[in-house]
């Protein structure tokens, strides 16, 4: 079980090559942009069949959060909470 940090939209098609099934996604920074409804990299993310949150901070900052209808948004205590679910954390920037 690993929770994946992806910060950048160019290493999320990595992430999701060596992503298990029990892993999770965490999208912040410019990686926010991959959770906008109806993008491509949303329909990707779905049907990886992983749990896919986003920053709900990054996700504000952004000008996007109106926009993010397809997966949940976290603020600080769940992405704290998430890495004490989630014994190992990758980061991929």
């Amino acid at each position: 079980m690993i929770l994946h940090t992806v910060a950048t939209l160019s290493t999320l098609a990595d992430c999701l090559a060596v992503a298990g099934a029990d892993d999770s996604i965490l999208l912040m920074g410019d990686g926010v942009y991959a959770a906008l409804a109806n993008s491509e990299l949303s329909q990707t993310l779905k049907a990886s069949g992983l749990r896919i949150e986003v920053m709900e901070s990054d996700a504000s900052s952004a000008g996007i959060a109106q926009e993010l209808l397809a997966f949940p948004a976290t603020d600080m205590a769940g992405f704290v909470a998430l890495t004490e679910e989630y014994p190992r954390q990758l980061a991929w920037y």
